[in-house]
């Protein structure tokens, strides 16, 4: 009984707006490619606010801590890594909400998003994942739809990004 009113709090809690309170000390903010949003970090969960200013929505709800959002070159998908399963994995969630995320990465060390692919259709993520070959981090992608993840930079980098002629 007392689980069951403890996840009844926990729910309504949760749905309560974001105007309750300020955002005060934001992490990890992302500007939608239009800029007509940034998403960041608030509370352990990822938040999109108008760049003009006004009510932050939450887009993830979660005890584990969501950061490092992306965007996707469309603005439709949010790409983040989540604590959920232990270390940090790469998930993404349409930018407007209200669905669960998908994990796309289960690998045993961080994995955390720094861009989408040029069409659209996967996640670059940076991973130690191959460290017993190399003491630096390795750049990958992953599909979308899920999938083996590829390496697709193994040279010194971490914080990588197409360029906008691809």
């Amino acid at each position: 009984m007392h689980r069951t009113i403890l996840g009844l709090l926990a729910t309504v809690l949760l749905a309560l707006p974001a105007a309750a309170g300020e955002v005060t000390f934001a992490r990890h903010p992302a500007p939608s490619p239009d800029g007509a949003r940034i998403a960041f970090s608030w509370q352990g969960d990822l938040w999109v606010v108008p760049s003009a200013g006004g009510e932050a929505r939450r887009i993830t709800a979660h005890p584990a801590p969501d950061r490092w959002p992306v965007w996707s070159r469309d603005g439709r998908h949010l790409a983040f890594a989540s604590k959920r399963h232990g270390n940090y994995d790469v998930y993404v969630v349409p930018a407007a909400g209200g669905t669960a995320p998908v994990r796309l990465t289960h690998a045993s060390v961080d994995d955390v998003p720094v861009d989408f692919t040029p069409s659209g259709d996967g996640v670059v993520f940076v991973s130690r994942r191959e460290e017993s070959i190399r003491w630096m981090p390795g750049i990958y992608t992953v599909p979308l739809a899920g999938g083996t993840p590829a390496l697709v930079q193994d040279a010194m980098g971490q914080w990588a990004a197409w360029s906008p002629d691809g």
